[in-house]
């Protein structure tokens, strides 16, 4: 799970590169009445909010939910657009944080030639890095994998554009006021057009429709608009 608050009967399930961090550092807020910050532990180690509160699939969490009596809870999560997401992945994390830089892929065992990707490289090369790169697998799976494929399940799906509506819910519903923090940013400089995509490379943009078609089935109703 990745935040449950039994005092408020709120559970947050999480997906990466959908406001997560920002989330999380939301929910541990609402469950312990003070911001969140980065520390060192004991062996001087970096610790996250991610290391607090995980983003299992929604597979691995299914077991664990009649421990919490769900029914009573209010359960939550947060999607966007889900080929805007990739992009956003892709600028995060490959481009910011430079998790597929020639030094790198020594270590995965791939190809120096498929280092530094542009973003038209990183989708015709996706599968191998999905498969080799426990980042890119983490940070670009389908949404569906986190929070199950029954909208249903949850009384309150947020998108990008109405991300703001849940500091209103939780002001109205538990008297707490809160602005959501934005973070993990990285990356967000760098601009990647869809319709380009489109115009440029429609076997690209063909194939991006494909990795995300199932997350379009499931949530789009959800989706924020363009």
């Amino acid at each position: 799970m990745s935040v449950i608050i039994p005092k408020l009967k709120l559970i947050y399930i999480s997906v990466p590169k959908c406001a997560c961090t920002s989330l999380k550092e939301t929910m541990y807020f609402l469950q312990f009445k003070k911001k969140w910050k980065n520390y060192k532990n004991e062996l001087g180690e970096d610790v996250y909010v991610h290391d607090v509160y995980g983003s299992p699939l929604f597979s691995e969490m299914v077991e664990r939910f009649p421990i919490f009596g769900i029914k009573k809870f209010t359960k939550i999560c947060v999607i966007r657009d889900p080929i805007k997401r990739l992009i956003s992945a892709y600028t995060n994390r490959v481009l910011h944080h430079n998790e597929l830089a020639e030094w790198r892929l020594k270590d995965y065992g791939l190809d120096c030639k498929l280092a530094n990707p542009n973003f038209f490289q990183f989708i015709e090369n996706y599968e191998l890095y999905f498969e080799k790169v426990r980042s890119i697998k983490h940070h670009t799976r389908p949404m569906h994998d986190f929070i199950g494929e029954d909208p249903s399940f949850y009384d309150r799906i947020y998108n990008l554009n109405n991300i703001d509506d849940f500091s209103e819910f939780i002001e109205k519903k538990y008297n707490i006021k809160y602005q959501i923090p934005r973070r993990q940013t990285g990356g967000g400089e760098y601009s990647i057009n869809i319709d380009i995509i489109k115009q440029e490379s429609r076997q690209i943009y063909d194939k991006l429709k494909a990795i995300t078609a199932k997350d379009y089935e499931i949530f789009s109703d959800f989706l924020e608009k363009s």
